[in-house]
């Protein structure tokens, strides 16, 4: 597999995932300050062919842990994280 190919293996999974984005690039900390969500990028494939680097960025500081903690407690009722961001934003404004 090229790294291409991972990129759109990601880029399959997580269509229409409000909180990821898929890059080519590796993703920089400025591009995700400030906002919830993952960016997701960088893909490369060892020459051998069985290692593969996925980069990925969060801003842990902009409620970060609140927000993982949500998620793992709406996690069994299969709420989209996109519901849960809402949620989160009416409780804590």
């Amino acid at each position: 597999m090229s790294s291409r190919d991972i990129r759109t293996l990601y880029q399959d999974r997580y269509a229409g995932e409000k909180l990821v984005k898929v890059t080519g690039e590796p993703p920089l900390v400025k591009g995700i300050s400030g906002r919830h969500g993952v960016e997701v990028g960088g893909f490369g494939v060892h020459s051998g062919g069985k290692r593969v680097v996925v980069c990925a960025t969060i801003d842990n500081l902009l409620k970060g842990a609140a927000t993982q903690c949500l998620r793992e407690c709406f996690h069994p009722f299969f709420a989209p994280s996109s519901w849960l961001l809402g949620f989160w934003v009416g409780v804590v404004g």
